[in-house]
């Protein structure tokens, strides 16, 4: 027997990353943050970077867990399934712009933005745990900001 795979409009296409945080041994737990990039971003890039070492900067380990293509009706949903809990919270990432000279030039003639986005994080709580921070802030180039900010969509 023979099934007929049921893609998703090409422009529907994208990359599901996810993010396996785990805390310290005082602080145990193992967590799940995911988030899609456009077709056209396969490589981890800056942006992909910047999340991670935002994460890291506040004593949790964070690696890249998943990187996959999502090309097929409910591949996302199916794969996702995996990594709910029962217990889930809304961090804050807020992509900002490294202060350099350029910049520094650029916010003397125009105003320069930042943007935070929501991601939720599933948590597999160990006996001691204590919680997430809430609020994290990474850090790209301003030229790089501009254009690669709408090229990431959080899962909520």
């Amino acid at each position: 027997m023979r099934k007929i795979i049921q893609l998703l409009p090409v422009e529907n296409w994208k990359y599901l990353r996810v993010i396996q945080l785990s805390g310290k041994e005082w602080n145990p737990f193992t967590g799940f943050l995911a988030y899609y990039r456009e077709y056209a971003f396969p490589e981890f890039d800056q942006l992909d970077n910047a999340i991670l070492e935002s994460l890291r900067s506040f004593n949790v380990n964070a690696e890249y867990f998943l990187n996959e293509e999502i090309l097929l009706e409910n591949q996302a949903e199916i794969r996702l399934e995996k990594y709910e809990s029962e217990l889930s919270e809304i961090i804050t990432i807020q992509i900002n712009p490294k202060v350099n000279e350029e910049l520094y030039k650029l916010a003397k003639v125009q105003d320069v933005y930042y943007y935070p986005r929501e991601f939720k994080v599933e948590i597999f709580k160990g006996f001691n745990y204590t919680g997430i921070n809430k609020y994290f802030h990474a850090y790209l180039e301003h030229k790089d900001l501009e254009k690669l900010i709408s090229t990431i969509t959080p899962i909520r």
